[in-house]
């Protein structure tokens, strides 16, 4: 097909290290359900689609463009695929009786309401303290602290998580608040790596 096309002609030109990014972006993505795996049954699929739509893609991109690895891009990815795990793991709570009635033991149905809400504010957390360690290891712009501006929707969201796991309809505004908070962290991500290649 054309998209094999594409993918061979990726890895004649760039070198097979981006084969390895594939790789595990397809086993992650095929197995998140299926058998024998189901990922998300053993309590990883978040991290999983976390990885998928932070560092794989942005790295994978990254590499083909310059050809090397640098730890800026890590970090800055890594803080993306946190947010994308938070939205999937708040979107959970309300599934948990659910998940269990038909064997699907996420990470959340082991670990209850109380510890899953600790998760979710360690994913967040840990995202700025990525974005953080990129510019502290000089790998990016202090101009990518603008992410930090995001910083009262994350403790608005995760005080209404706090106030509101047990009640999927109360819980809407934190679900919404995690996907607004994600989409701004990102545009301020761009702005501020952007402002810092022209200053």
């Amino acid at each position: 097909t054309r998209r094999g096309r594409l993918g061979r002609y990726l890895f004649t030109i760039v070198g097979y290290q981006l084969l390895w990014i594939g790789v595990i972006g397809v086993f992650a993505a095929l197995f998140y359900v299926a058998p024998p795996f189901r990922l998300a049954h053993l309590g990883i699929g978040e991290l999983l689609v976390g990885l998928g739509f932070g560092p794989l893609v942005v790295l994978g991109t990254y590499y083909v463009l310059t050809l090397r690895f640098d730890w800026g891009p890590v970090f800055l990815s890594a803080a993306m695929g946190l947010l994308v795990a938070a939205i999937l793991w708040i979107n959970e709570f309300p599934d948990v009786e659910a998940d269990l009635s038909v064997g699907k033991r996420t990470l959340m149905a082991r670990l209850g309401y109380v510890r899953s809400i600790s998760v979710y504010f360690y994913l967040v957390a840990l995202a700025y303290a990525s974005v953080f360690l990129a510019v502290l290891t000089a790998q990016v712009s202090v101009t990518a602290l603008l992410v930090f501006l995001t910083l009262p929707g994350a403790a608005k969201a995760y005080r209404h998580l706090e106030a509101h796991y047990a009640d999927p309809m109360a819980l809407i505004p934190a679900n919404a608040g995690t996907v607004m908070l994600t989409v701004q962290f990102g545009i301020l991500a761009i702005v501020g790596v952007a402002l810092g290649l022209v200053l």
